[in-house]
């Protein structure tokens, strides 16, 4: 069974004698299944018996909400073929088949399906569930303004000659002096798949005045991946970033990684840069993200760029934003509070969302919420979990797999995590929580555990 990939579940055939009865659909399942056929909301309903190198397919619309599944069958009624999001057929001993079945669930979320495959082995029945799911649609909140296609990118000025461009994913900041720019974060992302030259054609439909500082905020690639293509355009150019920053980059670069020049100045607590009549202050970020991962803050403006920690009207991106310190980034939002309190304009690199003072306040309640939920999980019994799966004899005092011992005790203490979080309402407010939120509580329950 392949079910980790998002929005396709499959299952292969692997013996003969197999009876698939889909016999539930529940939202929200616990570990208590609730079987509820009324939980099928249309469709056709079948219990298809599959041989050899059939595969069972399930495939559901981008909106989570309605599933297909794929079979030699008689083609259902209504059964659409030419979303893209599906596979429109089934295979069976290497023939297509081009057939299906349609079922809709009552509103997107996280889904269990169990499957009764009754095997003639010994007469004993197997039980198995696959667990699936939806994607939930983007809050209105939490979308930006559309991307315009051609050029692929857009331009917004926010104040006094400050300006961001994105791509729909990733944002860079564009600081217009008297004659000069300074470029923050020549980022990669969908410029990857632009025409070369495409980030330096975004800055100069801002300002023809040559770029003379490029600042990174930290060292990861998807940030600052296109900064070559910015010193090849402006080779006086001089580079900006943590000393920390500079240490990673060296590595990749002795590993032959040229899309990063190493940066040409370097700081380690608090940088004021001042050119002509812009301003910035670069603080260290206190390990927010990575190592070396700073605050960008124009006071004249009140705009504050910090990388990879708030995500304005967004779940964080997954295992609390591949964070290096879990808690570290947890308090980050202690500093922005404190350091930055007049802050109203707040660029946190992603999602195609700007954010302000209010976005920090709810991202820290946010994670408040997490290290709460993780630290109720960490009571999950871990012998009683050993036990359970005969990992563990009490009796002797001996392990059996300590691996698949600790992996299922992760599970369950993920379970109850996420059921906390979901009890605070996040999903109805942050964009991409659904897909996410296991994920951040995996990290940070080990976070709480060993940290």
């Amino acid at each position: 069974i392949n079910a980790e990939y998002m929005g396709h579940a499959e299952i292969l055939i692997a013996h003969e004698g197999f009876t698939l009865p889909i016999e539930s659909l529940v939202q929200n399942a616990t570990s208590k299944i609730d079987i509820q056929e009324k939980k099928f909301r249309q469709g056709t309903f079948v219990h298809p018996t599959l041989a050899v190198g059939e595969r069972l397919i399930f495939r559901w619309r981008k909106s989570g909400r309605r599933v297909f599944w794929f079979t030699n069958k008689k083609r259902a009624k209504n059964c659409k073929m030419n979303d893209g999001m599906m596979v429109p057929e089934a295979t069976k001993c290497g023939k297509k088949y081009n057939s299906c079945y349609e079922f809709s669930s009552s509103k997107a979320g996280m889904y269990h399906f169990v499957i009764n495959p009754t095997k003639n082995c010994g007469g004993k029945t197997q039980f198995m569930t696959v667990k699936v799911q939806g994607i939930n649609p983007v809050p209105k909140r939490s979308m930006g303004m559309p991307v315009p296609n051609p050029p692929g990118y857009r331009a917004d000025y926010l104040r006094n000659g400050i300006w961001t461009v994105t791509e729909g994913a990733y944002y860079m900041m564009v600081v217009v002096t008297n004659t000069q720019a300074i470029l923050i974060d020549p980022v990669g992302g969908n410029f990857d798949a632009m025409p070369p030259g495409s980030i330096v054609n975004a800055v100069r439909s801002i300002t023809n005045h040559p770029v003379t500082k490029m600042i990174y905020t930290h060292f990861h690639a998807d940030h600052i991946g296109h900064a070559n293509d910015v010193v090849a355009a402006f080779p006086q150019v001089e580079i900006i970033a943590h000393e920390q920053t500079k240490y990673r980059l060296e590595r990749s670069w002795n590993m032959g990684d040229r899309r990063r020049p190493l940066p040409t100045r370097t700081f380690t607590t608090t940088l004021t840069l001042t050119v002509q009549n812009q301003t910035l202050r670069l603080d260290d970020g206190v390990l927010g993200h990575v190592p070396g991962n700073i605050f960008v803050w124009s006071e004249v403006s009140k705009i504050l760029m910090y990388i990879d920690v708030v995500y304005p009207k967004w779940a964080p991106f997954f295992d609390i934003s591949q964070s290096h310190d879990s808690l570290f980034l947890v308090d980050a939002h202690k500093v922005i509070l404190s350091n930055y309190p007049n802050l109203e304009i707040f660029c946190g690199g992603h999602v195609n969302s700007i954010g302000n003072l209010d976005d920090v306040k709810e991202s820290q309640q946010f994670y408040a919420d997490l290290v709460a939920a993780a630290t109720k999980a960490v009571g999950v019994d871990m012998m009683k979990v050993g036990m359970d799966i005969g990992a563990f004899d009490p009796k002797s005092n001996q392990y059996g797999n300590t691996w698949a011992f600790f992996h299922l005790y992760m599970q369950r203490a993920e379970e109850v995590c996420v059921k906390e979080m979901d009890k605070k309402g996040w999903g109805k407010k942050l964009a991409a929580y659904d897909i996410t939120v296991a994920s951040h509580c995996y990290k940070m329950v080990e976070a709480v555990r060993i940290e």
